[in-house]
Formats: structure tokens, C-alpha cells, sequence
């Protein structure tokens, strides 16, 4: 079976990891191509698993064409819910079915299925939708299986926690709050910053060492990482800040971290927080949009903004790490158990082979 994925690019991001983990997991029987719009960062590894086919630069007249000539059996879109652009009408009207991944939801409900329910109703494009729920699925992201296999593996996480005094400077006594995810503005990366201060001023008489580390990639935002540094300096706590760039191996650089902090807004559903989890940090985030879904009992969450709270919660860990072991194991085995690539492409797949008849 041909599965034709049509995205923005091959770049970093929660849309291309679904695409890139979907590719690079098919089972027999299952070819996959990208049409993509821009290149980007992943591109060696879409090449290793997809076939990538260029739009051109007239997007929405020179899609049609390229999809006429993939031939695909199903056409999967990755796209913001709620439009329709004049060549998926085009492509609705040759035969070829089509799978649609709401990918994009701003107004946050209580619970995932109506955040995504809301989205599809009101697509006018998809209108048909709310008489038939049988066609309206909630698939979880999948986690990056890129390394995934060899960090999960006995001692392998113990060893990389070693390494944390040459790239944090932190003892193996030492904790580390961290983040890794895009570096952009609605990824609130200026809360974990004032977090800082007010951490090192609460746990003073902790005498446990701590390292606090920014990681991520900038590509869509490339001054912002100046302006967060400079946001440290005036806080007086630039010089207690690792500032890692966009690390290479995401699972080494996770399993260093004790509290994965992730102050964020608009999302959908956050691949971050879920292969953090993977690798048993504690997460600690708002109560905002899905992270109430994705992080469930692997986590804590304060409301939306209040960055004291998220402090708070930090020192609390820092105080007494060993009493939230239980909430740590409970993050890898819900990120692993709904996560892992093996569990939700066949998901997918399901879907393709059902809707290809």
C-alpha cells in the first residue's frame, strides 16, 4: 500500500516526528512518500525511511500533479484542522481517500476527544463528521524510536547520568531541571528562566547541587536564544543556565535530567513532555491545553502563567526526590505503554487499510 504524507517541511517539530515515526516503523506491505513543501533538518533521516516528492514552489498548483503522479492508495494530511485549501478539494474529487490529522487546536477544552471533536465540527469541509463519529479517531503521538530501544536498555541510563559533569558541571549527588523542545515564543521558555532564581533562592539550605539546562532547537525563532540569555543575565542567573543548543541525541540529554520543566501553551499534544516521561523525568508543567491528558499521574501541573507555582513544585522534588518515585516510574510506563511507536502506528495502519478498500 502507498501512503502519500503532505506536510510544511522535513524541520523539527511534534507534526514531522508523527510523520518521520509513522515512516520509519511501517509494516511489510506499507510504502511511504512525503510531499513536503520546504526542507529541513530531518531531511536525512525522512530520506532513510520515505520517498520525498516536492510540491514546487506554486504549492496549491502544482500538488495535484505530484499526487496524480505518486499514485498513492491513501493520502494522509497533516495539516491545521478547520480549512480547506482549493487542492484538497481537488484531491477529495479524484477518488483517492483521505486520512486528516488535526494537528493544530488553540481553544483547549477538559478533555482530548473534545478538543479534537470541537476542531473537526467546525471544519466546514468536514462538516459530515458529526454524523459520523465512527470516522473521528484519537491517536497519541508517537514517541521518537530513534535511540529509544538502546536507552531503554538496563544501565544504559546510568551511564549517561555520569556524563552530566562534563556538559552540566553537576555532581552524581546533584539533580538537573531541563527542558528540550523548539525554542519559540509559545513554548513559554522565559518561565522556566524566572523559575531559576527562585529555586536556587528556596532550596539554599538544601546543600544538594542543581543545574538547570535550555535545549532545543531555534531554527523558526533564531534571536530568541540571545533574548532568553539576556532574560538570565538580568535575573542574575546566566551563569547557573546551561544553554545546550540543539542537542543531537535527545535520549542521552533526557536521561541527565531529574524534572523535566516544560512551562508551555498551545498544545495539541506535546511529543516533548512524552518521550521526557519515556525516560522517567518528573514533568512539571501548567495545566494548559492537553499536558492534563499527556502527563496524567507521570507529573505536576499548576495553573496557566503562574510560574511561583511551578517553582514550587521543583523545590518540592529538590527537597525530597525519593518521594516522588512513584510518580516518575508512573510517567515511563503511560509514555511507553501509549507512546511507543509499535503501539500506535498500527493505529494508523488500521486506518489506511480501512479506508483503501
Amino acid at each position: 500500500m502507498r501512503v502519500l504524507h503532505v506536510t510544511t517541511d522535513t524541520n523539527y517539530g511534534g507534526v514531522q516526528e508523527v510523520v518521520l515515526a509513522i515512516c520509519r516503523n511501517a509494516s511489510p506491505g506499507f510504502s511511504h512518500y512525503v510531499l513536503r513543501i520546504a526542507p529541513g533538518k530531518l531531511e536525512p533521516a525522512f530520506r532513510r525511511y520515505a520517498t520525498l516528492l516536492e510540491a514546487g514552489s506554486g504549492f496549491d498548483e502544482s500538488i495535484i500533479p505530484a499526487i496524480r503522479d505518486a499514485k498513492p492508495d491513501v493520502l494522509h494530511v497533516h495539516m491545521p484542522g478547520g480549512t480547506c485549501p482549493r487542492w484538497l478539494l481537488a484531491a477529495a474529487e479524484s477518488g483517492i481517500p483521505i486520512v486528516e490529522s488535526i494537528h493544530c487546536v488553540f481553544r483547549a477544552l477538559a478533555r482530548e476527544e473534545e478538543l479534537c471533536a470541537a476542531r473537526v465540527v467546525a471544519s466546514e469541509y468536514a462538516a459530515g463528521l458529526q454524523r459520523s463519529r465512527d470516522r473521528l479517531y484519537v491517536i497519541p503521538h508517537p514517541i521518537s524510536a530513534e535511540g529509544l530501544s538502546e536507552a531503554l536498555a538496563p544501565g544504559w541510563k546510568a551511564l549517561r547520568r555520569q556524563e552530566r559533569k562534563s556538559l552540566l558541571g553537576l555532581p552524581e549527588t546533584g539533580l538537573a531541571v531541563g527542558r528540550l523542545g523548539n525554542i519559540a515564543p509559545w513554548k513559554r521558555v522565559q518561565d522556566f528562566i524566572a523559575v531559576v532564581p527562585l529555586v536556587l533562592a528556596w532550596t539554599q539550605d538544601c546543600g544538594r547541587p542543581l543545574a538547570f539546562a535550555v535545549a532545543g532547537s531555534s531554527h523558526e525563532h533564531p534571536s530568541l536564544p540571545a533574548e532568553l540569555r539576556n532574560f538570565a543575565a538580568r535575573l542574575g542567573v546566566e551563569d547557573r543556565i546551561v544553554f545546550a543548543g540543539d542537542v543531537a541525541d535527545k535520549y542521552s540529554f533526557l536521561s541527565m535530567l531529574d524534572v523535566f520543566l516544560y512551562p508551555t501553551s498551545r498544545e495539541t499534544y506535546c511529543i516533548a513532555v512524552a518521550e521526557a516521561m519515556a525516560m522517567g523525568c518528573l514533568v512539571v508543567s501548567y495545566r494548559e491545553s492537553a499536558l492534563p491528558e499527556t502527563v496524567g499521574d507521570g507529573g505536576a501541573l499548576v495553573e496557566p502563567g503562574d510560574y511561583k507555582a511551578l517553582a514550587q513544585a521543583v523545590v518540592q522534588f529538590i527537597r525530597d526526590p525519593e518521594s516522588w518515585n512513584d510518580r516518575r516510574e508512573a510517567a515511563s510506563r503511560i509514555a511507553l505503554g501509549r507512546n511507543a511507536p509499535q503501539v500506535v502506528v498500527p493505529k494508523y495502519e488500521q486506518i489506511y487499510a480501512g479506508v483503501a478498500r
